[in-house]
């Protein structure tokens, strides 16, 4: 049996952070409330999906990114550090990027509920080089 390397676990985690963020968002956060504020992104019960959906999808592809990369799931014989295997790793940097873009321009909105996926986003993306 393979052993699951660390960044896989940390994108995992990071996943299902952005599930349970959006779950307590949805449940908690914005029950009969209407959001506003002079944020870049303006949101009401009707338009957070945006807020929910957007950091699951980034997640969800830096997951499967890290997934793809992971040098152990090679034949034995294969080079591991091909072109397409630094092109999937690149692609958890970039979701940690996204995510700290997506952070700033809906920090009125959101506040800091997104730091968590964050700061696993970016583990995920040192531990993925």
């Amino acid at each position: 049996m393979k052993q699951i390397n660390r960044a896989i676990i940390f994108a995992g985690v990071s996943h299902l952070s952005t599930v349970v963020i959006g779950i307590v968002w949805i449940l908690l956060l914005t029950t009969n409330k209407t959001i506003d504020s002079d944020s870049p992104i303006t949101i009401s019960i009707e338009d957070s999906m945006f807020i929910i959906l957007f950091p699951w999808i980034v997640t969800g592809i830096a997951l499967l990114s890290t997934v793809m990369a992971n040098p152990t799931r090679a034949p034995l014989g294969q080079n591991t550090q091909s072109t397409v295997i630094w092109r999937w790793r690149s692609y958890s940097w970039g979701a940690a990027v996204i995510m700290m873009i997506f952070i700033v321009l809906s920090f009125e909105s959101t506040g800091w509920i997104y730091l968590p996926t964050l700061i696993l986003s970016a583990i995920t993306a040192l531990l993925n080089r």
